[in-house]
């Protein structure tokens, strides 16, 4: 079964070539058909938080994400391939960042200076019963 085929493809096993290759069409021009507006959507709405709705209308941001859109996808592979590098190193270099901001947040590097991460790792802990007594914790972590 390995082979070299998208997953697309898989279907021309099952089904005979005109009907897969209808599919195959349909399928790309539905994803392209919806995806896209509900990504530049997305984008619009995440704009508002930092920009009121009623400053600045969100078919503002969605028309210049689309056009932006279109400018990288127009200038060939090279240029798409390179900004792709560069916001991907971007991307793990911000992950990396908000790990290490939050470790330090929850060993006590706040302003407040309490370590939230470890608040509840005293007796009796955070599923602690006076009924059950020590039954609850065993089994918290036998299902964990």
């Amino acid at each position: 079964m390995p082979g070299q085929l998208y997953l697309i493809d898989h279907s021309n096993k099952c089904v005979q070539q005109f009907v897969n290759r209808k599919w195959q069409t349909n399928s790309y021009w539905f994803k392209y058909i919806i995806v896209t507006p509900n990504q530049l959507t997305a984008a619009a709405l995440v704009i508002q938080f930092w920009v009121d709705r009623d400053r600045v209308n969100p078919g503002v941001f969605i028309a210049i994400f689309l056009v932006l859109i279109c400018c990288i996808n127009y200038f060939g592979i090279r240029f798409f391939g390179e900004f792709e590098f560069w916001l991907s190193s971007f991307k793990v270099i911000i992950i990396v960042i908000i790990i290490l901001f939050s470790l330090v947040l929850a060993l006590g590097g706040g302003p407040d200076h309490d370590r939230k991460g470890f608040r509840y790792w005293n007796n009796p802990g955070y599923v602690y019963h006076p009924k059950r007594g020590n039954w609850r914790r065993k089994e918290t972590k036998r299902v964990s």
